[in-house]
């Protein structure tokens, strides 16, 4: 970040790209390409309008080449977090004959939900606290608890259990961490959006729907701090590093 800029008017442009390419995509799938779920398209619009107006008006670096080794080594952990929420063969039968639309929707929430939660977010909250020694961690923590926070919105739009939307929400944030931290090393969203391209995967395959569906049991509550150990120990390893180059700019 080369200079601060005025968070009143990055929010206001990117609110403004999101709501006229968000219509633009509703119009294309719905009424030209009258798709079933025409969200796919919209927000794959949506997230390419924003990586392509925050890259080239505010000069975010996007696609950048650091720290490659730390970006596979994200991914990996990334997938240990994810499998150990999402591993019941026992619905792969069912989902299979989907696994075409099922791709084409974790491709859209990759790029859509990245740019939104990692590249917007932590472009406005590095702004917010441009002066603020403690930037980095609160781009990473607090883009991590609002895109938690966002799976909240669960409880409404798809009646998911609440103690369903809990463990979604802790999910999210550990992943959240991940995928900021990873972000924030490269410079390069592709580790990110690939990543939660791949957990959706997961979840898509080994799971009933697009809720989530973990039994409250012994073994899953187990794994579940798992998750957070295992998150927070990627975390930990990083961040203690941070002063040898790993987050330059």
């Amino acid at each position: 970040m080369k200079k601060r800029v005025s968070i009143f008017k990055s929010f206001l442009y990117t609110l403004l790209i999101y709501i006229v390419f968000s219509v633009i995509g509703g119009f294309l799938g719905q009424i030209v390409f009258k798709m079933n779920d025409y969200t796919i398209l919209q927000g794959s619009i949506v997230g390419i309008a924003l990586l392509v107006f925050m890259g080239y008006f505010y000069k975010v670096e996007l696609f950048g080449k650091k720290n490659l080794k730390l970006g596979f080594s994200g991914i990996g952990v990334g997938l240990i977090v994810a499998l150990l929420l999402n591993h019941d063969v026992g619905y792969l039968s069912q989902n299979i004959p989907h696994l075409g639309m099922i791709i084409i929707s974790c491709l859209r929430t990759g790029i859509s939900e990245e740019t939104i939660f990692r590249v917007v977010a932590i472009f406005l909250i590095g702004n917010i606290f441009y002066y603020s020694k403690n930037r980095l961690y609160l781009e990473i923590y607090l883009s991590s608890i609002v895109f938690a926070l966002a799976h909240l919105l669960n409880i409404i739009s798809n009646n998911q259990a609440f103690d369903q939307t809990v463990i979604q929400v802790i999910y999210a944030f550990c992943l959240g961490t991940i995928f900021a931290i990873i972000y924030l090393a490269t410079k390069n969203i592709l580790y990110a959006m690939v990543l939660h391209f791949l957990v959706d995967l997961l979840g898509g395959l080994f799971s009933a729907s697009n809720l989530t569906s973990v039994s409250i049991d012994f073994l899953n509550m187990f794994l579940l701090v798992m998750v957070v150990l295992i998150a927070a120990a990627f975390n930990w390893l990083v961040l203690k590093n941070k002063y040898n180059g790993t987050f330059g700019n």
